[in-house]
């Protein structure tokens, strides 16, 4: 009875420790791997949603400033802020939006240049800070190659944005600067807008980059 029992019931259960003691730095590995990657990713999405968030007002206000709000800008900035704003706050950014879109386009254009600019929308510029991805570059290994150059490509991107932020900055407090002449002002003011339209269109392009990254 006793090598009956030991066949059928002990030697399997021996079997299958052996095995797993063999098998269980493979397999904890490839858990902990899978589990890592995707409590990273889930981090860096939120992260870069943020982000994406802040480089949609930032748009918004730089074409608002400038006096160049369209219905194309318009529609793009309103899903944009239904997908990355605050919902307690939504309403508060929607409604004047969507009441700018109802208008005929003469009247949108109009409303458009008649919006009060802010001369001083330098001040509010800020570098765009991703914290968690500039931790967690060392993890890029767990993902695809696909997942992995975008990610960079974000990380360059925001790069290029945080430069121009800081010479749109630059050029706005040498506006102040009593010594500069007429010409020289002329040629900071061109430096100025040439800034903003830099800003804004690299911000598009990042903001493009990142909600693509959804989907690798």
């Amino acid at each position: 009875m006793q090598p009956t029992n030991f066949w059928d019931h002990d030697f399997p259960i021996l079997l299958l420790g052996w095995l797993l003691a063999l098998l269980s730095p493979t397999v904890v590995n490839a858990i902990t791997k899978r589990y890592s990657r995707k409590e990273v990713k889930k981090a860096l999405l939120t992260e870069l949603s943020g982000v994406s968030g802040l480089l949609v007002a930032l748009v918004y206000q730089i074409e608002k400033n400038l006096g160049r709000l369209n219905r194309e800008t318009l529609k793009w900035t309103l899903e944009r802020f239904k997908k990355y704003q605050d919902l307690s706050t939504q309403s508060e950014l929607l409604n004047p939006l969507e009441k700018l879109l109802n208008l005929p386009d003469e009247q949108l254009i109009a409303a458009s240049k008649l919006m009060p600019r802010n001369p001083s929308i330098t001040l509010g510029l800020k570098e765009i800070q991703t914290p968690f991805l500039d931790a967690h570059l060392i993890a890029l290994p767990l993902f695809k190659e696909t997942f992995q150059s975008r990610i960079l490509e974000i990380k360059s991107k925001i790069g290029i944005i945080n430069q121009e932020i800081i010479q749109a900055r630059f050029y706005f407090e040498k506006s102040f600067d009593s010594t500069v002449n007429d010409n020289n002002r002329k040629i900071l003011d061109s430096n100025t807008l040439s800034s903003y339209n830099n800003l804004s269109q690299q911000a598009k392009i990042a903001i493009s980059q990142m909600e693509n990254l959804e989907n690798l």
